[in-house]
């Protein structure tokens, strides 16, 4: 995979997900089933923050990230109750981050500088 197409996926994963907290609880048979409170979408985010680490398109701070996503879910008890606006909150701010680092990394890639890093 490229890096022009991972950050395409996590812009995906950021914009192409609703934020939403549906009154009803939503799971992989409902549609529209593309909601952030999904298990799913909490798996994805820590997949492709692992992907990310593991192919060296990350700062340290994706390291410190992704242990402290994994810390907040696992201390909130996640996976046992419903999703909350915070556990949204942090999963975009994570992939925010790893936009703007991507999109510089591509842009240093490309003309040799990046503003972030100057």
């Amino acid at each position: 995979m490229t890096l022009d197409e991972y950050l395409q996926q996590i812009k995906t994963l950021k914009d192409g997900w609703d934020d939403k907290i549906p009154d009803h609880i939503v799971d992989s048979t409902c549609r529209p089933n593309n909601y952030k409170v999904r298990r799913a979408w909490f798996f994805l985010v820590g997949a492709y923050l692992r992907q990310g680490i593991r192919n060296e398109h990350r700062p340290p701070t994706f390291i410190h990230e992704y242990k402290r996503f994994f810390e907040h879910i696992t201390e909130t008890r996640m996976h046992y109750r419903l999703t909350v606006r915070r556990d949204i909150n942090l999963g975009n701010l994570i992939l925010e981050g790893m936009i703007r680092h991507i999109e510089c990394e591509i842009e240093y890639l490309r003309a040799g500088r990046c503003n972030v890093f100057e």
